[in-house]
């Protein structure tokens, strides 16, 4: 996301709030900006339609979630970044005032309890971390094979390649059978084979089509 943010606009939040804060026409177009960068460099599922910032009064999910100059101000900073997690549906935006009770570090440490940052940089007095929602597995620290700047080429082309995303829609009753391609494979596709071959398959006719077949050699 865009490496700047108009925090100044925003007054700060002591504890619990009475009332939502106004948000600013600078935050407003910061958040437009977001939308914009969001279509521009991230594939359909990651697109930002809606953003809400988090005030601990009346929130309400959205694509984005936005914490800004409340957390510093919280006793259990723990519970506000659970709810931010629940809120948020794909990215969450938060920004915080590193001080002697809590360094920036110690900041990045809180935050990636709950949520996985994916980005963090220094604006001002400010610290700003990009993160995503998700389930966090304490103990356990995710490292990346390759480079950020080759890993994202790489993400530019396999999203070229699929011309269509996933759309979630309501629930069927359908039965659906979901593969992962992998060395697995070599012994899980004679299984999946004779299961479309019952009849009762949504996928028989992608099995018909070769849809679900790869001209990569097993290994």
């Amino acid at each position: 996301m865009h490496q700047q943010t108009t925090v100044d606009s925003l007054p700060n939040v002591q504890q619990r709030a009475k009332k939502r804060r106004k948000v600013s026409p600078e935050f407003k177009q910061q958040f437009e900006q977001w939308r914009q960068q969001s279509r521009k460099y991230g594939d359909v599922l990651q697109h930002i339609d809606t953003v809400e910032m988090y005030e601990r009064l009346d929130d309400k999910p959205a694509d984005l979630i936005v914490a800004a100059k409340i957390l510093e101000h919280l006793f259990d900073v723990d519970a506000a970044l659970q709810e931010i997690n629940k809120l948020a549906r794909k990215h969450a935006v938060i920004i915080v005032t590193p001080d002697a009770i809590r360094s920036e570090n110690e900041w990045r440490k809180l935050i990636g309890r709950r949520l996985t940052i994916y980005n963090d940089f220094r604006q001002g007095d400010y610290v700003v971390f990009v993160c995503t929602p998700g389930v966090m597995v304490e103990g356990i620290k995710v490292r990346g094979v390759l480079e950020e700047d080759e890993r994202w080429q790489h993400v530019l082309a396999s999203i070229a390649r699929i011309k269509k995303r996933i759309i979630p829609v309501e629930a069927h009753g359908r039965r659906a059978i979901l593969t992962c391609y992998g060395p697995s494979l070599k012994q899980t596709w004679p299984r999946l084979q004779e299961e479309m071959a019952e009849g009762n398959s949504p996928y028989q006719e992608a099995e018909d089509r070769r849809l679900w077949k790869t001209d990569a050699p097993f290994r």
